[in-house]
């Protein structure tokens, strides 16, 4: 039996703050403007990391994306010096973080 989607979900926040998990991995993510925050639902004591990222505000347009088909995250905006925009998802093992210009 083959299950057919007829509408793609990507469910969105323009909060900061905002929580979601990292598609196909155990992570979950607590997205900021200038920080990601990383928590391992399996292990939450040892597997948690932060990450700062080099973005100066005021910060506008802030949307996160959670593409369930692409298995990705997407962080967009625009600040100081122009537009950002990223993905953080799974490649192997690990998770990647790769920025679009």
């Amino acid at each position: 039996m083959k299950i057919k989607i007829f509408k793609k979900m990507m469910p969105f926040s323009k909060r900061a703050g905002t929580s979601l998990i990292v598609p196909k991995t155990t992570y979950e993510v607590k997205i900021f403007p200038i920080k990601l925050s990383f928590i391992d639902k399996m292990d939450e004591k040892l597997k948690s990391f932060d990450i700062f990222l080099d973005i100066e505000g005021p910060i506008s347009n802030f949307l996160i994306v959670q593409n369930l088909e692409k298995n990705y995250v997407e962080v967009q905006g625009r600040f100081k010096k122009g537009f950002f925009r990223y993905h953080i998802l799974p490649i192997a093992d690990k998770i990647a973080l790769i920025f679009k210009k």
